[in-house]
This record gives structure tokens, sequence and C-alpha cells, in this order.
């Protein structure tokens, strides 16, 4: 089973899994150029198209990033919070699950790292994210 050392390892396990089912992940590095609040990546594929920010465990969304997740979203875009949450150390690995977000908070699902779980556990947008991972991906 895979573990991860930061948030930043599971993005990249992510986006490869995405990139897997032909999705094209576009990462979104912070620099002085860039807009503060901007989510990590974007993500196009014919069957999800929207803005990822990702979490692990307690990592918090910020004020910056909620709103900016929020202008995008009266834009018409998807905006949604992945987060991978770790076992404690007295429990088995597989039990790491992904939850999936909305910029305020919401949970909208919960998928088992191991794929035993199914996306119709997960509401709204995140639906279509977790069937596209699901498909191809655990």
């Amino acid at each position: 089973m895979k573990t991860f050392k930061s948030e930043s390892d599971f993005a990249r396990w992510f986006c490869k899994r995405l990139e897997a089912v032909n999705a094209f992940v576009i990462p979104v590095v912070g620099s002085r150029m860039q807009k503060n609040g901007v989510p990590d990546r974007y993500v196009c594929h014919r069957d999800f198209r929207g803005w990822l920010e990702f979490k692990k465990d307690k990592g918090k969304v910020t004020d910056l990033q909620r709103i900016t997740m929020l202008r995008l979203i009266d834009r018409g875009d998807t905006c949604l919070v992945v987060r991978l949450r770790s076992p404690g150390a007295s429990r088995p690995a597989q039990e790491q699950q992904i939850e999936i977000e909305s910029p305020d908070g919401e949970l909208l699902g919960r998928v088992k790292l191991n794929g035993s779980s199914s996306p119709d556990a997960v509401r709204g947008r995140g639906r279509e994210l977790v069937t596209l991972l699901l498909g191809g991906c655990f």
C-alpha cells in the first residue's frame, strides 16, 4: 500500500492516476508572478474539467484559496478539495481514504485508497472525478 510523506507526494500520485486515464493535468506552481490562492491543479478530461486543491489530513484551505475557488465557481468552473486522510499509527495503511470536499469544507464523499469504494458514495461534481479515478487508476 502506498503511503505519502507530504501533500505534494499525494498530489503527484493522484495526478499520475488522472493522466493514466488520459486527463491533461496542469500544475499551478507558486511564483511571484502568480496570484495567490489559485488551486494546485487544473484537470481537463472529457468526463471532468476543473480545479483541484490538495490537502493532507488536517491541512486547511486558506481564506484566500476558498474565496478564489468560490469566484471560479461563480464563473462556471468546478473546484474541489481532494484530501488524503491517513490512518493513525495504530491503524493499517489500507485504511487511507481520499475525501472530496467543496471549497467551503462540505464533505461530498469518501473513497478508500485501496479502490474498494464506489463513485456512488460521492455527491455532486466530485462523483465525476471519482468515477474517472476508479475507472482506471486503483
